[in-house]
C-alpha cells in the first residue's frame, strides 16, 4: 500500500494507495456530497494514519466542520494554511500532512484562470517538496473545457464523481494505466459507503 490512502478501501486496494508528493484533483456535479467524500478522507487521514490534516475552504466556516466530525466522528483542532502548513512540517508528532482545498469552483468565479492556476501550482509544489497530500475540489458542469484541463495538468491524478438517475459513482484515473471501475456510493449519516 501506498505513502497515504484515502479510507475508502474499494477505490484504496484498486490504486494501491497513494505516493508522498501527490496531488488529486476531485471533480464532480452539484449534490454528489464531494464534501462529505472529503471529509471521510480528511477523518481517515487523521484518525487512522496519523497525519496533520489542513483545511482550506471558501463554502463552509471552521464551525460547520467541526460540528461535522464531532456529529459524525471526532473533533480534530481547526488550523489556519500558511503558517501551519510550515509547523506540520517542523513537528514529529504527526506522521504526514493532507492539505485540502474546498473549492477551486469558489476561486474561478472571483479570478481568473491564470491567477488561480498560479495560485494553486505553489500549493502543488509546496505538496510534492513535503511529500504531503493535496486534494482539491471542484464543481464539474460549471467550468469551460479548457478551464479544467489547464488545471488538471497540475494533478497526478483525479477523484470524478458523476450522477446518473439520482445515483452517485466514483472512481479514480491518472495514478494507474487505466481507471478504476466506477463504485456507486451513498452517504449515510455523514459516513461514505460503496454500494458496488
Amino acid at each position: 500500500m501506498g505513502d497515504y490512502t484515502l479510507g475508502i478501501k474499494e477505490l484504496d486496494n484498486e490504486i494501491k494507495g497513494l505516493r508522498k508528493g501527490s496531488n488529486i484533483l476531485m471533480i464532480g456535479p452539484p449534490m454528489s456530497q464531494k464534501e462529505v467524500i472529503l471529509y471521510n478522507i480528511m477523518y481517515h487521514g487523521a484518525a487512522v494514519n496519523k497525519n496533520a490534516v489542513v483545511i482550506v475552504t471558501t463554502h463552509e466556516s471552521g464551525t460547520q466542520i467541526l460540528d461535522w466530525l464531532k456529529e459524525n466522528k471526532s473533533v480534530f483542532p481547526l488550523s489556519r494554511i500558511g503558517q501551519f502548513f510550515e509547523e506540520f512540517l517542523m513537528r514529529n508528532d504527526f506522521k504526514s500532512i493532507q492539505l485540502h482545498i474546498n473549492s477551486l469552483s469558489t476561486m474561478l468565479m472571483y479570478s481568473n484562470i491564470n491567477t488561480v492556476f498560479k495560485f494553486i501550482h505553489v500549493f502543488t509544489g509546496r505538496i510534492k517538496a513535503a511529500g504531503a497530500l493535496g486534494i482539491f475540489v471542484m464543481e464539474s458542469g460549471m467550468h469551460d473545457g479548457q478551464a479544467i484541463a489547464t488545471l488538471k495538468q497540475l494533478f497526478d491524478g483525479v477523484i470524478e464523481i458523476k450522477t446518473e438517475n439520482d445515483v452517485n459513482y466514483i472512481r479514480i484515473f491518472g495514478l494507474s494505466p487505466k481507471p478504476t471501475p466506477w463504485f456507486e456510493y451513498e452517504i449515510e449519516g455523514g459516513n461514505l459507503r460503496i454500494v458496488s
